[in-house]
């Protein structure tokens, strides 16, 4: 995993395998958001919420080996 221009590059993972990213966020008041871009440039179905563990986790499968931007 890298963070390049505030966007984290996955490239180890299973295809066509649900991808949970856990991610530790401030709690202040404010909306989080994100999208996820595949290899080819498209974007990918994706989910993003606050979960019993305290952390925001960003879930997508991803559907072809490559590079995934979040």
């Amino acid at each position: 995993m890298n963070l390049i221009n505030n966007c984290l590059l996955f490239n180890r993972y299973l295809v066509r395998r649900e991808l949970d990213i856990a991610l530790h966020c401030p709690d202040e008041d404010f909306d989080l958001s994100c999208t996820v871009e595949g290899p080819d440039d498209e974007f990918v179905q994706s989910s993003m919420g606050k979960e019993g563990d305290g952390l925001h986790h960003v879930k997508f499968v991803p559907y072809r080996p490559g590079t995934y931007k979040v």
